[in-house]
């Protein structure tokens, strides 16, 4: 479902799947898929879910999405701005998600104070 209806038309450049990332002395992870979607560079993201949810549900699929896409920027000398959810349910039900600009830097700052208040925990408890 997700090949058929989101990724055929709109993947334009594979740069890696399941690709390890990190950003250093932070953080790291493994992205689904990145490369050039809908003609951005982008983190794409694959979900699925017993049923669809809403965009205000999955803030934390976004602030993974920016995890990923600054540390990918850092290793590769990339301009990720783009982070690209691509959701299936178990009816074979698809939506996509995708964040605007203002939206990357917006999670991009949530995500930095995340990683503020973990370090502040992790080195000062």
């Amino acid at each position: 479902v997700i090949i058929k209806q989101a990724l055929e038309k709109k993947l334009n450049e594979i740069w890696g799947c399941e690709t390890p990332l990190f950003y250093p002395n932070s953080h790291a992870g493994t992205t689904d898929l990145c490369g050039v979607y809908d003609n951005r560079e982008s983190i794409i993201d694959f979900k699925s879910s017993t049923k669809l949810k809403k965009r205000e549900w999955i803030t934390d699929y976004f602030l993974q999405g920016v995890a990923y896409a600054n540390a990918h920027n850092v290793m590769f000398n990339t301009d990720i701005k783009n982070v690209v959810i691509l959701m299936v349910d178990r009816e074979l039900i698809f939506k996509k998600f995708t964040i605007s600009l203002i939206e990357f830097q917006h999670f991009t700052s949530i995500w930095k104070k995340k990683l503020i208040a973990f370090d502040r925990k992790i080195n000062h408890d």
